[in-house]
């Protein structure tokens, strides 16, 4: 092979997309990489590793730029960028899709390094009064499972959907829970008057019929108590001074 060509690797949960940036299709490793007109940003090689992304631009009619320009998928992503020449085919960069930009006819997808995911930060405990756990996290405990409700979608618009088992509790009841798809995509609700959820996005695709919804949490002890006994595990420090001791007009 006189010149090199470059064939991309994208998994985003359990779909693949594969293509070269080559005049015909290529196999590889019993995979099929189609031609589609594409371009990348060099490989830059600094002592800063996780600064090393690459632009990858392509029609924006293709499909994995549509499924980003819908909605952000909720699931990780995976690109890996080989390089095929005289030598044979290996890989020169792997990363994932750090967000998405369009034009009219281009879409371009912008990906981070493996380094640069290990460097973000994670999330510290805070004291404050509020439970600092994510609803049915590792430290809330949780197993949401437990707290399945089976619904039906009877209608929906945008994110805004009716789902007429959300009736049989109180306004607000299911606000920071979830609710689930038939697919399986999750989507956080922010609204709960009656049987109408209101959710944080819509869901691509979505139908009516058979929907999970779990119930949420206003991050307040007496919920955490009330709603899911689960008080031993709260995250929070209800009992915080309201008034700072080392103020001007000290404790009270």
């Amino acid at each position: 092979m006189a010149v090199s060509v470059d064939l991309f690797q994208v998994v985003v949960g359990a779909t693949t997309y594969r293509w070269t940036s080559g005049d015909t299709a290529i196999t590889y490793a019993s995979n099929s990489y189609p031609p589609l007109p594409s371009a990348r940003t060099e490989i830059q090689q600094s002592e800063e590793l996780g600064q090393d992304g690459i632009k990858i631009t392509l029609p924006v009619s293709h499909a994995l730029a549509q499924l980003y320009l819908t909605a952000t998928p909720d699931v990780d992503s995976d690109i890996t960028l080989y390089r095929q020449d005289a030598s044979g085919t290996y890989v020169v960069w792997k990363g994932g899709v750090g967000g998405v930009s369009a034009t009219d006819s281009e879409a371009t997808l912008t990906g981070e390094s493996l380094f640069k995911q290990f460097q973000r930060n994670g999330l510290r405990a805070r004291y404050q009064k509020n439970c600092r756990h994510s609803l049915y996290s590792g430290g809330c405990t949780l197993n949401k499972a437990s707290f399945a409700v089976a619904g039906t979608c009877t209608a929906f618009s945008g994110n805004t959907v009716t789902v007429t088992e959300a009736a049989s509790q109180p306004d607000g009841y299911y606000v920071g829970g979830m609710i689930k798809s038939a697919s399986g995509a999750l989507r956080t609700i922010v609204g709960h008057v009656g049987s109408t959820l209101t959710l944080f996005w819509p869901i691509p695709g979505f139908t009516t019929g058979a929907v999970t919804i779990y119930p949420g949490c206003d991050r307040t002890l007496a919920t955490c108590k009330a709603r899911f006994a689960n008080q031993v595990n709260y995250g929070g420090f209800p009992w915080i001074p309201s008034q700072n001791p080392y103020g001007p007009t000290g404790a009270l």
